[in-house]
């Protein structure tokens, strides 16, 4: 009578306490740890780039306007 007693409470609390943790973790660490790298760079790239080009672009219209040219 222990030992049925015994195994059945201390698989069910064990297994849940380990099951629940980590997949949170994981989800939580390869979410945040991923996804804000993968984001990162690529807007960073793509924003350094075309943005002086832009205000270059404009700057010269505004001065060409505010010249007469």
């Amino acid at each position: 009578a222990k030992k049925p007693a015994s195994k059945p409470a201390a698989k069910p609390a064990a297994k849940p306490a380990a099951k629940a943790p980590a997949p949170k973790a994981e989800k939580k660490g390869a979410a945040k740890a991923p996804a804000p790298k993968a984001a990162a760079p690529a807007p960073k790239a793509a924003a350094a780039a075309p943005k002086p080009a832009v205000r270059d672009a404009k700057q010269r219209s505004d001065a060409a306007n505010h010249n007469g040219l």
